[in-house]
Order: C-alpha cells, then structure tokens, then sequence
C-alpha cells in the first residue's frame, strides 16, 4: 500500500493511505521523511514493518505503523 506524508517530524509522521485512511508512523531511525513524500509497503496494518520511501529512494526503513485513523485531525492530535 502506498501512502503520502501529509505531517512529518524527526520521529514519527502521518500519511494519508490509498484507502482513505490516516497512518500514523513511528519512525525507528534517523530518517528524512518530508511533507510530500510517497511510502510505500505494509503501511494499514499497525505494527513493526520495513517500509521504503519511493520519493527519496532510499533503502527500507524501519517503522511502527503506531495507529490507523479514520480523520487527519485525529492522526495529527497524536503526533504532536
């Protein structure tokens, strides 16, 4: 599944999935992940997973999808 970062801070960011809904996604490293940015992998299941961002082409990060939420006001009330 496919998602674009709508929200992003050094440690987590939210995306917006191609089902609708909104991700919330603990990053597990020192990744740059910007607002825009397209990624791709096991992003609708919460949970431990190895997720690549297609804008930046960089290798798989590692991540916890933290929760999936219906609204973007509510992802975003988590992340900050």
């Amino acid at each position: 599944m496919r998602g674009i970062v709508l929200a992003a801070t050094p440690a987590a960011v939210v995306a917006h999935l191609e089902n609708g809904e909104f991700a919330l996604i603990e990053l597990l490293g020192g990744y740059d992940v910007e607002r825009g940015d397209i990624l791709e992998g096991n992003l609708a299941d919460e949970g431990s997973h190895e997720i690549t961002n297609l804008t930046q082409l960089e290798d798989e990060m590692s991540v916890v999808v933290q929760r999936i939420c219906r609204s973007f006001n509510d992802a975003i009330s988590r992340i900050w």
